[in-house]
């Protein structure tokens, strides 16, 4: 069927109806034209284009042109629209266009992929545009405009993984770290027997309150003698102190003992932080080295698939042999694991990473930051010159050697007299009020009390033997306790030194790795070199870059290490 159109010029504006914004199109009278109807098919969505009521010439065609590319490239790009605002888009249009019943109109029907509308209406234009998702349109339409609501474009969500810093990260797993959460309450339970130790100082005031009623018959001279009927009732209270005067010695150290040991488990406390820390430090550059092995593995396959296209290109010109190229796919074929592997390396090391931390496996963190390398220069004397003043396992165990010290003057106190102050004080009354009248008793007494151990049964001596020996173990573990520290700092400081050099060293065989390549591939491209020269070259530059990776992180760490040894931080 033929369809007789005309021509003019076309204007654009947008409209808003009820938050739907939408670009309606506007034409004028035009001269007529005819047009056979065809379909089209286009990514597997078939359309049926049909005479037009009205198309554009001249500048208006060319307008009316760029709006429609606009108009589907807009629409390939979009969200699916929701069913509420699918409706909105299609009431906006009838409310714009009341006459939309007409025949012989231009209508520009969107076609969404799903449910296609059919374009019933016999003699018009049919402009086609693909959007995702299914909007109700009208099927006919007798305006000379069509206004085609474009859905609004929906905004992706954030991505959910939290960027952590180095800080930020050791803050965390200080947080939820459960040596350390077991560690605090250790402190805490030392501080509860400085408490208890410090009381034994103070007097002990204890008191009691009761009721007495009795009730009944008491005989004197038996069968012959006198009965009494007892109906009797009154109240007590008595109150007691007992104030140490002389324990030779037991009180005393009894507290300086309970303070060395809540000293002791501070200490172990600041230990065990400063392990967490070193973990924290290495889980996180690990994450970071892995990410960078990753990418290493990456970028070398990318330049074997490069190599591999410049020997397709030659062997199709005639200039490679087929072995070359054989030998260029099997190198990209050998450069696949390593990159799966080294993707799989990554995945491992963000568990560690959120295991240290004491995150939940399906929380998303990912490190933020790089391998700085902090030059960290000191002889192996400096080092333990600050270990020594600052080291919390040093400090542990001095702290142990003190309070096993004060433990064994406790023991032996035990051998020795004590003098304490005892008074107390009882009352007893009819009526439970304090009026004097009432009163049947009242007996008040103070003494002093001495206590001389005379035969325990050799406990004393034994208890005294046990704690001797148990100092003199403390003292031991000092002693080892120094030699550790010390045997970690020159470690620490030997492997400072080493990856001082190693990264220095590795940061110009990068460089000559990267120029090797450069005129290995030239050389190559040109004739002169070999696909051997190529692949050693490319072999050389991967080596050099993981040297130089591994040399990094290994300077990160080393300088984290004698931060741990000294218990100083270089920051």
């Amino acid at each position: 069927m033929l369809g007789r159109v005309s021509t003019t010029g076309i204007v654009s504006r947008e409209v808003t109806s009820r938050g739907v914004t939408s670009r309606r199109l506007t034409s004028g009278e035009v001269t007529p034209r005819e047009v056979t109807p065809r379909e089209v098919t286009s990514r597997g969505v078939t359309t049926r284009e049909v005479s037009a009521g009205r198309v554009f010439s001249g500048a208006g065609f060319l307008l009316s042109l760029m709006t429609l590319l606009v108009t589907v490239c807009a629409g390939a790009m979009v969200y699916p629209l929701a069913p509420a605002a699918q409706e909105v888009a299609a009431v906006a249009y009838a409310e714009r266009n009341p006459e939309a019943r007409a025949p012989q109109a231009a209508s520009a029907i969107v076609i969404y992929p799903g449910t296609v509308p059919d374009a019933r209406a016999t003699g018009s234009a049919s402009t086609t545009v693909s959007y995702a998702g299914k909007v109700p349109v009208p099927r006919e339409t007798g305006s000379a405009s069509g206004a085609v609501s474009a859905p609004s474009i929906t905004t992706p969500g954030q991505d959910p993984t939290r960027k952590l810093t180095l800080e930020q990260s050791i803050e965390i797993a200080l947080q939820n770290n459960k040596q350390i959460l077991i560690q605090k309450q250790e402190v805490e339970r030392m501080k509860g027997q400085v408490i208890q130790a410090r009381s034994t100082a103070f007097p002990n005031l204890s008191g009691d309150t009761r009721y007495v009623r009795s009730q009944g018959t008491m005989n004197f001279g038996g069968r012959n003698g006198i009965t009494f009927d007892i109906k009797d009732s009154y109240y007590g209270g008595s109150l007691s102190l007992v104030q140490p005067l002389y324990t030779a010695g037991r009180v005393g150290g009894a507290l300086r003992a309970a303070k060395a040991a809540k000293s002791y488990a501070q200490e172990n406390f600041r230990a065990a932080t400063k392990d967490v820390i070193f973990a924290v430090k290495a889980s996180f550059g690990g994450v970071l080295l892995a990410q960078k092995m990753a990418v290493l593995a990456k970028e070398s396959l990318d330049l074997a698939d490069a190599h591999l296209k410049n020997v397709d290109q030659l062997f199709k010109q005639g200039v490679a042999s087929e072995y070359e190229l054989i030998r260029a796919k099997v190198q990209v074929a050998q450069l696949v694991p390593e990159r799966i592997k080294a993707e799989n390396e990554l995945d491992r090391a963000m568990i560690v990473f959120r295991n240290t931390l004491g995150l939940a496996a399906d929380e998303k963190v990912e490190p933020e930051g790089d391998l700085e390398r902090r030059d960290v220069e000191m002889t192996a004397e400096e080092a333990f010159k600050l270990a020594k003043e600052n080291s919390h396992e040093l400090a542990a165990a001095r702290l142990r050697v003190s309070g096993m010290s004060a433990a064994l003057d406790v023991a032996k106190s035990d051998r020795y007299p004590s003098l304490s102050l005892v008074a107390s004080a009882q009352m007893e009354t009819n009526e439970p009020r304090w009026k004097s009248e009432d009163w049947r008793s009242r007996i008040w007494s103070a003494s002093v009390a001495l206590s001389i151990p005379i035969f325990d049964g050799l406990r004393t001596k034994g208890k005294i033997q046990q704690t001797r020996a148990e100092y003199e173990q403390a003292g031991l573990y000092a002693d080892l306790t120094e030699d550790a520290v010390r045997l970690d700092v020159e470690q620490a400081v030997s492997r400072l030194d080493q990856a001082r050099k190693l990264v220095e060293s590795q940061v110009a065989s990068v460089e000559q790795a990267q120029k090797g390549l450069d005129i290995a591939n030239l050389r190559y491209r040109n004739g002169v070199g070999t696909q051997l020269e190529v692949l050693d070259a490319q072999v050389a530059l991967s080596s050099a870059r993981t040297n130089y990776f591994m040399s990094t992180y290994g300077h990160f760490m080393a300088v984290a290490e004698i931060e741990r040894a000294t218990s100083v931080s270089f920051e």
